[in-house]
Parts: C-alpha cells; structure tokens; sequence
C-alpha cells in the first residue's frame, strides 16, 4: 500500500481488503460445494465398477444437498440460480432408485420431482435456463405416476433418464461458470 495515502484511507482499504478476502474464501469454497454435487451425480450415472457404499453415500449426498443448497450458496447464487441447481440435482435421484429398484417409492424423491415437474409445466424458467428434456417422460412415469421399469426395457428407459442427468450435469456446470465469474479479487 502506498505510504502517501491518509491513514483512515490505508484502514478502509485493509478493512475492504479483509473482506474481499473472506469473500473470494466462500467463493472458492461454493464452487468446491458444486464440484461435489456433480461429482455425486456422476457417481451416480456411471456406477460400474463403483462399490455399492460409495453409491449410497452419493445419494445420500445429494439429498442432503436439495435441502441445504440455498443455505450453502444462497447469497453467492441468486434464488433463481440455486432453484436451478436443486432441480437439477432431482434427475440424479431418480435415477438412482432407477437403477436400485426399478422404480421410485421414496415419497421425498417422488415430492421433490414434483416440485421439478411443476417448473417444467408452469414454465418458472425460460427455455434458454431450464429446457425440458424430451427425455423427461421418462423420469415423470417413475417419480409422479409410480411405474416400474420392466426387465425388458431397463437399458433403454435407464440411458434416457441419463440423458436427462448428464444435461442437468451440463446445466449446473454452466451455472458454476457463472458464478466463479462474480469472485471479489484482494486490492492491496
């Protein structure tokens, strides 16, 4: 810092200072937080060769992480952003129990895909941030009309539900993008 600079002008900038620095901090550490949401649905899709704890543990992961989301990344991310984002964690649930059971009868996942559905339905988000997969039928008869998958069509209806997960993957990244690009950098 500059010795010429009035000394309540060198606190304030140490005091700004500080605060950039704790709020670059918690920037790096909402980005972490969403690296981790993609790493536990990627765990999810791609479970070949993945140990059936590490699998549960992903899920259980995500699950927590629809609840807390907006308390971890609310004021880093705008509600529209962290809505955006717990929407998309949904297609990694669905798929899970997909894969596990063949059908859906978790009543929090079969809730939260409502709630999923809904934005879907009444158009909440344009086109442009949040574009139905046409994919998403597929999800919607598990999740809301309770249909199991028959052994007959398991490969099939599973590789478009992960249709759907790896564009909600693609969508969260996006927006991870957007938010590293509001980071405060340090004025010393």
């Amino acid at each position: 810092m500059p010795e010429n600079l009035p000394e309540w002008l060198q606190w304030l900038l140490k005091i700004f200072s500080l605060f950039s620095k704790q709020h670059k901090e918690k920037s790096q550490r909402v980005v972490e937080y969403i690296d981790q949401c993609l790493l536990h649905m990627h765990t999810i899709m791609e479970q070949d060769g993945k140990k059936s704890s590490e699998i549960e543990y992903a899920h259980t992961w995500l699950k927590q992480a629809y609840l807390d989301l907006f308390n971890t990344i609310g004021n880093l991310a705008s509600p529209k952003e962290c809505d955006i984002i717990r929407q998309s964690i949904v297609s990694a649930r669905v798929l899970y129990h997909a894969i596990r059971y063949g059908k859906v009868e978790d009543e929090s996942t079969q809730k939260d895909y409502e709630e999923r559905l809904i934005r879907y339905t009444k158009q909440v988000y344009d086109q442009v941030e949040f574009r139905p997969n046409s994919n998403e039928l597929f999800l919607r008869e598990l999740a809301k009309d309770g249909k199991s998958i028959q052994e007959s069509d398991r490969t099939r209806i599973l590789n478009h539900i992960k249709e759907v997960c790896m564009e909600d993957i693609a969508r969260i990244d996006s927006l991870k993008e957007v938010i590293k690009t509001r980071r405060v950098y340090v004025v010393s």
